[in-house]
């Protein structure tokens, strides 16, 4: 699974759009957020979009560089977490989504 957030709608939506028409991922939970954070030495506090990616480890490479490729931000977050528990059946419509 990878989180990412960005700012704007327009670019969440991109985001989404590509990495499903490169088939990187099944599913893109969308939740609007408030991030605190530094920048450029300065407290900030923003309404961001994180989006929650289901992919496939070994896709992780691919969609990051597709996240630098399209993301708006000067240095885009990428968390990629390594899922250890999953139901079966869940699991198993992932890997059939991806397959298609």
């Amino acid at each position: 699974m990878i989180l990412q957030t960005t700012s704007n709608p327009k670019n969440a939506k991109k985001l989404i759009q590509k990495a499903f028409n490169k088939g990187l991922t099944s599913c893109v939970q969308q939740e609007v957020i408030t991030s605190h954070y530094l920048w450029k030495n300065k407290k900030v506090r923003e309404k961001e979009i994180c989006l929650s990616f289901k992919i496939n480890q070994k896709d992780f490479k691919k969609i990051k560089k597709l996240i630098l490729k399209w993301h708006s931000y000067e240095i885009p977050e990428i968390i990629g977490i390594k899922v250890h528990k999953v139901s079966k059946s869940y699991k198993q419509w992932h890997k059939n989504t991806l397959k298609g």
